[in-house]
């Protein structure tokens, strides 16, 4: 049993994120993965925001899965259960976004079905945005315009020219720590018991369990690198709705 070192006196209010601080916080790493992998960085942007409501919905809260991607038979990482166009439909679970983010250009790279996608000029976004719905990444019926919205509006098409948007002058990337909420009870936690995986970050390691991220100072040989899912908040018992584009 573990004992909570408190970043706050009470549990508090989770902040979410403006999609100016998710542009600015992720466009770095999908104009990297542009260049890796030749997916156009507006896109991967894009569909970040759309799939993840620029990292607030539930889903990518609870499993740091950005882009919407669901189990598959070859997946042999981590899940969690949610409904989405089915009950309890398996999605895949990352330790970071940032995996998130590299796994989502590893399963477009590796499909088949996403082939074509690559035979298009690399800024060609509106060209990627009618492809993806084409090869059915998503059900909803305007997921390509709603991309090519998000990359106009937003400027977006800026990051294929490995230029960031002006507006994102002065504003600061987020971290984990600004945007989870934090529960300060005194009460024991048992790790086994835990849910999602164990983080790290800034400092402090980060567990989730029963809809609260618990943060504690120092980290403990105990620790596993990642949790053992048990709650139902884990294994989605829960049913919800994902939000969808």
């Amino acid at each position: 049993m573990l004992f909570i070192a408190a970043a706050a006196a009470d549990a508090t209010a989770q902040r979410e994120v403006s999609r100016e601080e998710y542009i600015a916080t992720y466009a770095p790493l999908a104009m990297k993965h542009h260049k890796q992998y030749g997916i156009p960085a507006s896109i991967k942007m894009a569909q970040g925001i759309l799939e993840s409501r620029y990292g607030n919905s539930d889903l990518s809260r609870r499993s740091n899965n950005h882009f919407g991607i669901k189990c598959k038979a070859t997946w042999q990482g981590d899940t969690v259960l949610f409904d989405d166009d089915e009950y309890q439909e398996c999605f895949r679970r990352y330790n970071t976004v940032e995996e998130s983010y590299r796994d989502h250009s590893e399963f477009l790279k590796s499909s088949a079905r996403y082939a074509d996608l690559f035979k298009l000029d690399q800024n060609d976004y509106k060209g990627w945005a009618h492809g993806l719905k084409s090869a059915g990444y998503a059900t909803a019926p305007h997921y390509a315009p709603a991309l090519i919205k998000l990359i106009e509006d937003y400027d977006l098409y800026m990051l294929d020219d490995g230029e960031l948007p002006t507006y994102l002058a002065g504003i600061q990337p987020v971290t984990f720590l600004d945007i989870a909420p934090v529960y300060s009870s005194g009460a024991a936690i048992d790790i086994d018991d835990l849910t999602v995986s164990v983080y790290s970050a800034g400092g402090y390691v980060i567990y989730y369990r029963d809809a609260f991220w618990h943060v504690r100072a120092t980290v403990s040989p105990r620790l596993p690198s990642s949790s053992t899912c048990r709650s139902a908040v884990c294994a989605g018992t829960t049913r919800r709705k994902r939000e969808t584009p």
